[in-house]
């Protein structure tokens, strides 16, 4: 399934994590909940395993992006538009025009 999704995390009303995927973005909702459901801001780490318990995104689709690291490991040039877009919740900065198919906020306090 080749869908846009784009899953952020918030903490106090700022994004601390952002996960943008090329494909699979119908499990996002499920990606958001999981988190939702460990009851803090997840690590790259704790959120790359989510994803892949949850077939959300493939390798060189998946980027999970933190306020200094990065996971990628595919092949696509990180424009730097991703960075630009961080802050913005709502924003898939893999197209130009933000969109994607999915779109989930997850909120901590």
């Amino acid at each position: 399934m080749s869908t846009q999704a784009v899953v952020s995390v918030r903490k106090a009303g700022n994004v601390v994590l952002k996960i943008v995927s090329g494909d699979d973005g119908g499990r996002a909702p499920d990606v958001a909940a999981a988190i939702r459901a460990i009851g803090h801001v997840p690590t790259i780490v704790e959120a790359v395993t989510i994803c892949a318990q949850h077939n959300f995104g493939s390798p060189v689709s998946l980027v999970i992006m933190g306020a200094k690291k990065v996971h990628f490991e595919g092949n696509e040039i990180l424009i730097h538009r991703y960075r630009q877009t961080f802050g913005n919740p709502t924003f898939n900065p893999r197209v130009a025009s933000g969109e994607a198919e999915f779109i989930e906020v997850v909120d901590f306090e």
